[in-house]
């Protein structure tokens, strides 16, 4: 992600503080996910269809 930042014209600060908040905003909606599933019992995860 830093060197895509990098190669499309952003400056090193920048690149560095947008994979940050790239990496924080993931570790977040994990955590959340999880912390859902853990809080409410029978809470099921939707799983894609796939085509048979």
């Amino acid at each position: 992600m830093h060197e895509l930042c990098l190669r499309h014209g952003e400056d090193p600060l920048a690149a560095v503080l947008i994979t940050l908040a790239v990496d924080g905003a993931i570790v977040v909606a994990s955590m959340s996910i999880l912390l859902a599933g853990r809080r409410t019992p029978g809470l099921r995860i939707a799983r894609p269809q796939h085509p048979q």
